[in-house]
């Protein structure tokens, strides 16, 4: 799936607007001088307005997880995240949304 690759200054966001950060950056593949993230990297995720768990409510977003990424351009034998890369948010359910900045690299 060709896409503009993430780097770790990349906004994500859960589906409520909490903010996600790569919990491991990827130190050998460098876009506009910002290390990528790997497919199999989590996301935690913070500040998610969800309330907590209880009825009506599976509590708020903490962690996402990529489902997909890169078939072509591989580092550490592991695919890249790119923005239109399928994932999960953990416990909703929803997906993480990339909004920005990109990097000016597109792979597949």
């Amino acid at each position: 799936m060709p896409g503009l690759l993430i780097h770790v200054r990349t906004r994500v966001t859960c589906p409520h607007a909490g903010v996600g950060l790569a919990s491991a950056p990827n130190p050998r593949v460098r876009v506009d001088g910002l290390p990528t993230v790997q497919v199999v990297v989590p996301y935690d995720i913070s500040g998610c307005p969800v309330p907590p768990v209880g009825p009506g409510s599976n509590g708020p977003c903490i962690t996402g997880a990529w489902l997909g990424g890169t078939t072509r351009v591989r580092s550490n034998r592991q695919p890249l995240v790119v923005s239109d890369s399928p994932s999960i948010c953990a416990p909703n359910g929803g997906s993480m949304i990339v909004t920005g900045p990109l990097s000016r690299v597109v792979a597949a």
